[in-house]
């Protein structure tokens, strides 16, 4: 890692606000080396670049070399070189309304150690809240969604000390539970049409006509 190229730049400009070209500057760093001078241009302004390999506060300080007419003039600037981030965050496409949802993510700096002990904060429709950090740069959550929908989870570093903001997030569909029933018999019978014949006859054979008959099923 060779570090953070951060430019520095600047106007120099008499007390009428005119620009004052050539102008010879000397840049200090402190805590640091590797001051060196550079030149205003054609409109007064100037640039030096500089690689911060290190978090911390810094600060800058540049002095004008004056020469002929004009006073020594210097100014001052303070920075802060932050410590990169990486945030993920996972958790599932789909969920249930009413059910808590599991999320679980991990922050690691640039060089992909954990960052144990940062402070999050979780939102979540109208919902925020601060978590924190394990050890091993973890964390986890649960999340409840009533209504039925896509919803967005984020997460958000707090910045502290030198830990840069960063933040993720991830969509989620919140379907409505449902029941479904199905009633049945145990047990059905077909019912089909039967005909039934015959013939009534006397004792001596001969049939006997509008004789009622009496059926019985069991």
């Amino acid at each position: 890692d060779q570090g953070v190229s951060f430019p520095l730049k600047g106007m120099l400009k008499d007390r009428a606000g005119a620009p004052i070209p050539g102008g010879q500057l000397v840049l200090e760093v402190t805590p640091g080396s590797g001051a060196g001078p550079v030149s205003t241009d054609s409109t007064g302004g100037f640039e030096w670049r500089r690689v911060f390999d290190k978090v911390g506060n810094y600060s800058i300080r540049v002095h004008f070399d004056a020469k002929g007419v004009y006073a020594s003039a210097q100014a001052l600037a303070e920075l802060t070189v932050l410590l990169p981030t990486q945030l993920s965050l996972q958790g599932p496409a789909q969920g249930m309304a009413s059910e808590a949802i599991p999320f679980q993510g991990r922050l690691v700096d640039k060089a992909i150690s954990p960052i144990p002990g940062a402070q999050l904060q979780v939102s979540t429709d109208n919902e925020t809240s601060t978590i924190t950090t394990d050890a091993q740069g973890a964390f986890s959550f649960s999340r409840t969604f009533v209504p039925p929908g896509s919803h967005v989870v984020s997460v958000r570093l707090i910045p502290s000390g030198f830990q840069k903001s960063s933040a993720a997030e991830r969509s989620i569909f919140i379907l409505m539970p449902t029941q479904l029933t199905l009633e049945a018999f145990k047990e059905s019978q077909v019912q089909q049409p039967v005909t039934v014949q015959g013939l009534v006859k006397d004792g001596a054979g001969a049939p006997i006509p509008n004789a009622e008959v009496l059926f019985s099923i069991e």
